[in-house]
C-alpha cells in the first residue's frame, strides 16, 4: 500500500513538473541562414541570448526560412520549425539576432516582424536583424540603434536603443571585430527581457 502511494505521489509530481515546464512563456528567435561567420555568431550571439532568456524563465524556440541545420560541431543550431510554420500567438516576443546575415532578408521574416508589431509584441533586433524591421517598415518614426544611419526613423547610434516595445542595436559580435565596439548582445537581451516581463 505504501509503495503504491509513493509511486502515485512520484507520478503526480512528475506530471506536475511536466505541466509546469509546458507553461513557461515562449520566445521566438528568428535565425538567419546566410552568414559570413555562422559558427562564431551562434557561439557569441545566439547561445548567450538563449541562455539569458532561459535563465529569465522563458523557453526559446528557433525558426528559420527552411528549417535546415545551421553551423557545425559544438556551434550547431537546429531550428524547431520553418518560418511559414510559426504560430505567432504561441509567443510572448520575437528576437531577430544579427548572425552576420547577408543579403536581402527572407520575405517570411519581414512578414513575421510586421505581424508581431501589429500584435503589439516585444521585438528585439540586432545589426542584420534590424534590416528585417526596416524592410517591414516598423522603424518609421521610431528611434533605433544600428551600425550606420538608415533613411528611416531616428538613428541613435550603434548602441542598444529602446522605443516602446522595440529594442535595437548595431553592435553585434561581428561588428565588434570590425569596429572594436562593445558587444551589445547582453544589453539588448536584458532590455528585451525587461519588456517581456512588463
Amino acid at each position: 500500500m505504501k509503495k503504491c502511494l509513493m509511486l502515485g505521489i512520484v507520478a503526480m509530481l512528475a506530471l506536475g513538473g511536466m505541466a509546469f515546464a509546458q507553461d513557461k512563456p515562449k520566445v521566438l528567435l528568428v535565425a538567419a541562414e546566410t552568414s559570413e561567420r555562422m559558427e562564431f555568431m551562434i557561439e557569441k550571439e545566439v547561445w548567450p541570448m538563449m541562455k539569458l532568456l532561459r535563465e529569465a524563465g522563458y523557453d526559446v524556440e528557433v525558426a528559420s526560412e527552411t528549417g535546415t541545420k545551421l553551423g557545425s560541431g559544438p556551434q550547431e543550431l537546429t531550428p524547431d520549425m520553418k518560418l511559414d510554420q510559426v504560430k505567432l500567438d504561441d509567443y510572448k516576443g520575437v528576437l531577430f539576432p544579427c548572425m552576420a546575415g547577408r543579403g536581402k532578408p527572407p520575405q517570411a521574416a519581414v512578414a513575421l516582424a510586421l505581424s508581431a508589431y501589429q500584435k503589439g509584441m516585444p521585438i528585439a533586433a540586432q545589426n542584420s536583424g534590424v534590416f528585417i524591421l526596416a524592410e517591414a517598415k516598423i522603424l518609421d518614426g521610431k528611434k533605433y540603434g544600428f551600425f550606420v544611419p538608415l533613411p528611416i526613423g531616428m538613428y541613435q547610434g550603434h548602441g542598444v536603443v529602446q522605443d516602446g516595445k522595440i529594442i535595437t542595436s548595431g553592435s553585434c559580435p561581428n561588428a565588434t571585430l570590425y569596429f572594436k565596439w562593445p558587444d551589445g548582445t547582453p544589453e539588448l537581451t536584458e532590455a528585451f527581457i525587461r519588456v517581456l516581463k512588463q
